[in-house]
């Protein structure tokens, strides 16, 4: 007959615990506890005795005999929860990797407290996370689902040892499973990190919009500004003090820095300014060059025979004030020849003749931060006005004797850098020559094609030289120092006014250069393909849920339960983990020798009471 349990006798007042399990509502049991002991062997013949030491309390009751636990398979009776929101939640932050990588690329780095890297990371750790403990989750039901197929040991084994480890599932060889492939997968899921790193880079992008400038320049050159007259000579002048600043900047290329703000980064625009305003009327004609006669009837040279004649010609005058409707100008004259030719020295000479006058251009300009570049004049700047004719009673443009003049220390700049006078001239014996003595008949020289002379060096030659425009050239230089006298004369009284004329507010594009964010997306692609597919070879461990009937684990107490180990047997067999655990989780047990029953004396190793054991002895063979 079945004894008690070795805790203590039933009590007569044992009264089941109802369970929900059970149909049997009884009143939960009662036991005294007696004082327990383990006992060592001790040696005698024949057989090994037991003398008791240690006393150990156990306080397990085992179930009762009436509980009992329903099987209830079906699709909404065990749901595996857990690992279903565990799938569940990988895809959420596979979806959240995904809306961080597309809503950061392109933004700048300052609108992002954290970086979408951190959290692409903490979303990709998330990710892994959810998706170990999903496939842990499925290969419980997996082992079971097998359990209840039916197979072999074995079977059972290498669905236990491929949801194990990586080498396990490595290792299955012809028992190679769904298991395995998933936990492969849940392995290699950690291949994510790298690439969905990779996904979110730093790069400089440009941000375009219009902003508002402050430009702080004159919108003209004001009345007598550049240039003093000395004595009733127009031409007896000397440049006043801003506009040698101003000149001396222009042949230095000094950097714009000053007049304007308010652009962070660059902007492009336009802005009025004082400017000369070309008026230019063009003729050309043939011409041949030192054909006047060398020797008179009696054989002497001719005086004239020795006169230089120029090819390349550039002069400038300065026209006063005629009347307070005529306004003073420079007068450029331009001269050049093309289509050369050496038989006769002729050509085609090209003459130019252009009225300089005050006005008020439109300039197309570039602010980077606070540094102003100016663009092409030639072929962007526009007028936007002329310039009236000053008050004779102020005395400037050549009204009165030492006059204050508006373009006279343009007039100058423009004499000491632009006037230009190559010669050819017949000197005897020695043929004819060519002089070129400024920079600008040298500047605009086209030397002749195949002109080989002196080693090969090719030298320009009299009568076959040819010469560009200068005009364009000249134009923009004297409007670029007018540009900066300008901004010399922003606190110069305007007119025939005394205030300085107001700042200008500029509508200018601004081009913002910043870091943004470039989301990767082959990066993004291969992730996201990567996890997916490592979700889909997860899933199917969880096929079958529905065949059981109660919430299943991998723990050794509902395993040796269900391998109807001795230790536990008795009722309860198809009691879930947390019966188990409440029920018989506080019985003692030790794993150690304990001797085997039967006529023959065995000694063995398992999991048992620790009153029936001892420490296994080194050096003994167990069966």
């Amino acid at each position: 007959m079945d004894r008690p349990p070795a805790g203590g006798e039933i009590s007569p007042e044992f009264t089941p615990s109802p369970s929900q399990y059970s149909s049997i509502q009884q009143p939960p049991p009662k036991f005294e506890q007696e004082r327990l002991v383990t006992r060592k062997p001790v040696p005698s013949l024949g057989k090994t005795h037991y003398e008791q030491v240690n006393p150990v309390p156990d306080s397990w009751q085992g179930f009762p005999d009436e509980k009992g636990f329903q099987w209830l398979p079906g699709l909404w009776t065990h749901v595996p929860i857990p690992g279903m929101l565990a799938v569940i939640g990988a895809l959420i932050c596979i979806a959240g990797t995904v809306a961080v990588l597309v809503r950061s690329d392109g933004m700048p780095v300052t609108d992002w407290t954290l970086s979408p890297t951190v959290y692409i990371a903490l979303m990709t750790t998330g990710t892994n996370m959810l998706l170990r403990f999903a496939f842990h989750e499925g290969n419980k039901i997996a082992w079971w689902y097998r359990a209840i197929q039916g197979g072999t040991l074995r079977d059972l084994h290498t669905r236990w040892e491929s949801g194990d480890g990586f080498w396990g599932a490595l290792g299955a060889g012809r028992n190679f499973n769904l298991v395995s492939l998933a936990s492969l997968a849940a392995t290699f899921i950690v291949i994510d990190q790298p690439l969905i790193q990779r996904a979110s880079t730093i790069v400089p992008a440009q941000f375009s919009r219009l902003t508002n400038v402050t430009a702080t320049i004159a919108p003209e050159i004001p009345y007598g500004y550049t240039g003093a007259q000395y004595g009733r000579g127009s031409y007896q002048q000397v440049m006043t003090q801003p506009m040698i600043s101003a000149f001396n900047d222009y042949n230095t290329q000094a950097s714009i820095t000053t007049g304007f703000a308010g652009c962070s980064d660059t902007c492009t625009g336009f802005v009025d300014a004082g400017g000369l305003a070309a008026e230019c009327t063009t003729i050309s004609g043939p011409i041949a060059y030192l054909q006047s006669p060398k020797t008179n009837a009696s054989n002497d040279i001719l005086d004239s025979a020795f006169l230089a004649q120029s090819p390349f010609n550039v002069n400038f005058t300065l026209v006063p004030q005629m009347s307070e409707t005529n306004a003073s100008y420079i007068l450029m004259m331009v001269s050049y020849t093309t289509d050369a030719h050496s038989s006769n020295c002729g050509g085609t000479l090209i003459q130019r003749s252009c009225k300089l006058q005050s006005a008020t251009l439109r300039y197309p300009i570039t602010l980077k931060n606070s540094t102003l570049e100016l663009g092409n004049i030639t072929t962007d700047a526009t007028i936007q006005s002329f310039q009236p004719a000053g008050n004779n009673s102020i005395s400037i443009d050549g009204g009165s004797d030492y006059d204050r003049w508006t373009l006279g220390g343009l007039y100058l700049a423009a004499t000491s850098l632009f006037q230009a006078n190559a010669t050819y001239q017949w000197i005897g014996a020695l043929g004819n020559m060519l002089t070129l003595p400024d920079t600008l008949s040298n500047q605009f020289l086209e030397t002749p094609i195949g002109n080989d002379t002196l080693y090969g060096l090719g030298l320009p030659a009299v009568c076959s030289s040819n010469w560009t425009d200068p005009t364009s050239h000249i134009l923009s230089a004297l409007n670029q120092i007018a540009f900066r006298v300008s901004i010399n004369a922003a606190g110069f009284p305007f007119r025939n006014t005394t205030s300085p004329p107001s700042p200008q507010i500029l509508t200018m594009q601004e081009v913002r250069t910043i870091n943004v964010f470039q989301s990767v997306y082959r990066f993004l692609a291969a992730s996201t393909v990567l996890t997916v597919v490592c979700v889909a070879l997860v899933l199917p461990t969880f096929i079958g849920w529905w065949e059981l009937g109660r919430s299943v684990t991998l723990n050794p107490l509902e395993l040796a339960k269900a391998f109807d180990a001795p230790l536990l047997s008795g009722p309860g067999s198809n009691a879930p983990l947390h019966e188990l655990v409440q029920t018989m989780g506080m019985r003692n047990v030790r794993y150690g020798e304990v001797e085997g029953r039967g006529q023959l004396s065995r000694r063995e190793l398992k999991l048992a009471d620790p009153q029936e054991l001892v420490r296994p002895s080194p050096g003994v063979v167990y069966e």
